[in-house]
């Protein structure tokens, strides 16, 4: 009885698997200032819901979003600020090919100490920051 009960679990959840949605990623917008983390809606993102890897995140004026976790994602644009917190990490992908990671964010403010911004595509993205 042990076997038929266990094979009928290990179907189940086969099962289940195959009809879980596929994620994809998501273009975020700051709907207000606050740290990245937050789970508060509008601050800083709409509906609390916090960027994660592979999503693309927008910071338009007079927003503010300070990184207080270590994070991936995967472009980061705008003109509004990202502000690094304390000891954190930033890992920015870019695409397949290595560009667009950081395309025209207005500044990054990496003055904190012990952070690190990580640019895993194309350096000359990179360059068009303001940094801080």
């Amino acid at each position: 009885m042990k076997i038929k009960t266990t094979f009928a679990l290990i179907s189940f959840m086969s099962g289940s698997l195959l009809i879980t949605p596929v994620m994809q990623a998501a273009d975020i917008t700051a709907t207000g200032s606050g740290n990245w983390s937050s789970t508060v809606p509008d601050a800083p993102w709409p509906g609390g819901v916090t960027p994660g890897t592979n999503d693309s995140v927008d910071v338009e004026p007079p927003y503010n979003v300070t990184v207080d976790t270590n994070v991936t994602i995967g472009y980061l644009y705008g003109d509004g600020t990202v502000t690094m917190g304390a000891g954190t990490t930033l890992t920015v992908l870019g695409d397949a090919n290595g560009a667009f990671g950081a395309q025209t964010l207005g500044v990054l403010n990496a003055n904190a100490i012990s952070n690190t911004v990580i640019y895993m595509c194309n350096a000359f993205h990179a360059k068009r920051t303001d940094y801080r």
